[in-house]
């Protein structure tokens, strides 16, 4: 696992010609304009990632999913490791897309 983490950033990924965002804006500039858009990695996908998705593809099925149990441990450990911060289950309020989100905030400032 060492060997195929410290291997991730060594090669660029060739991006051309697969419709992407990025590629569109780069033929579209000036020569040597450095593109900070469209959230897109000039770095392959960690291979772990590419093994769940795979996996997970295997299903069929690509609907909405509930936040049930273990997406709710899930999201606590993860907010844990990541931002060092302790929260329960019972915290979380998810929401089916950023709009409703954020119209579900604002409504709670709101009043």
């Amino acid at each position: 696992m060492r060997d195929e983490k410290s291997n991730l950033f060594d090669k660029a990924v060739q991006r051309s010609n697969m419709g992407n965002m990025r590629t569109n804006i780069e033929t579209q500039s000036p020569k040597g304009t450095i593109i900070l858009e469209g959230a897109e990695m000039d770095y392959a996908t960690a291979p772990v990632i590419r093994k769940s998705l795979a996996a997970f593809a295997k299903n069929g099925i690509y609907g909405y999913t509930l936040a049930d149990d273990a997406y709710r441990e899930t999201v606590c450990w993860w907010m844990a490791q990541v931002r060092q911060l302790e929260i329960d289950k019972e915290e979380i309020c998810p929401t089916h897309g950023t709009i409703l989100g954020f119209q579900r905030q604002f409504g709670l400032l709101r009043n």
